[in-house]
């Protein structure tokens, strides 16, 4: 499956250094919804270094409530970038996509463990409905859902 050029690169969206709970992960990316839908997208050119970044958790959080969206789905997932669809709870908004969580370890100073495995949370009638089952997915449908907008790229810490 080919992938569509979307409004965002990597060299067009801004980092930065912010703080939050270690829980949600190391990484996330701030966009913005403007329209409500039942389902939006958004492109995520995060350019990774891990390998399998499909085999790790992510997350999608309301910025101004805290709650997790509870249907979410990747329709494109790699280290270059990830084309995600998901159920917002209100527009206009902000939401965050926290990648690269691992358990919370107090024992010791550093991270030793792998990163925390993706948790298959929405419901397959959503799913289906909006083409992103695995049998759906090179009809690309999802590419005509409304288009979150990528705001910036964060870290937890300048390491």
């Amino acid at each position: 499956m080919s992938h569509q050029p979307s409004s965002s690169f990597a060299s067009d969206v801004p980092y930065r250094v912010e703080h939050w709970p270690d829980r949600f992960g190391h990484h996330r990316a701030r966009i913005r919804v403007e329209t409500m839908a039942e389902a939006v997208r958004v492109h995520l050119p995060w350019r990774r270094r891990d390998r399998d970044p499909e085999r790790k958790r992510i997350t999608i959080v309301n910025a101004a409530t805290g709650d997790p969206v509870k249907n979410l789905a990747c329709a494109v997932i790699n280290r270059e970038f990830a084309d995600l669809v998901f159920q917002p709870f209100s527009a206009p908004g902000d939401y965050y996509v926290y990648y690269l969580a691992h358990p919370i370890q107090t024992q010791y100073g550093w991270y030793q463990h792998d990163y925390l495995p993706p948790e298959p949370a929405a419901d397959p009638a959503w799913v289906e409905r909006h083409g992103l089952a695995p049998s759906q997915l090179s009809a690309g449908i999802w590419r005509r859902l409304p288009e979150a907008a990528v705001l910036d790229f964060q870290a937890r810490t300048e390491f």
